[in-house]
């Protein structure tokens, strides 16, 4: 005969559950995937940031980065000579935004500009915290890093 017994289907059964429960519990914290999603979605905006103040490098108007938070998410968005070039938006799911150690309050925002050798010339630290924090080190070069800046 082939086939399998009814313990071992039991028992591969059994195992599919506790595997399914331990894998939604951790889909229902959308705020450890939105602090992730905000990091690399703000990583990727400053380095659009940076590339259009190198694009734009004999303009005397620098770019801006800004970065908002309201009650349920967080903006971002470049401009340049007061005219929106770029603008992402991403679900807060509960998480908070902390810059150089100073938490970011609803409705405010912090503004980081790209002169035109597309440089900031001030090194931010952002930590994107929820469940678990994501950090970020916006470097005086104008290059984002993943994780938290050197000295």
């Amino acid at each position: 005969m082939k086939g399998f017994t009814l313990v071992e289907l039991v028992t591969v059964i059994a195992l599919m559950a506790a595997l399914s429960g331990f894998a939604s519990s951790l889909f229902m914290q959308g705020d450890g995937f939105a602090t992730l999603a905000a990091r690399d979605q703000l990583a990727a905006t400053a380095s659009l940031a940076q590339q259009r103040a190198l694009a734009n490098a004999t303009s005397t108007s620098p770019v801006v980065l800004s970065v908002i938070q309201s009650a349920n998410s967080w903006q971002y968005t470049i401009a340049q000579s007061g005219t929106t070039v770029v603008s992402h938006q991403l679900d807060r799911s509960g998480g908070f935004l902390s810059i150089d150690g100073s938490t970011l309050s609803n409705g405010n925002s912090i503004d980081i500009s790209y002169d035109e050798y597309a440089m900031t010339g001030v090194t931010h630290q952002l930590v994107f915290s929820g469940t678990n924090s994501q950090a970020l080190c916006l470097g005086a070069t104008g290059i984002a890093y993943l994780g938290n800046c050197e000295g």
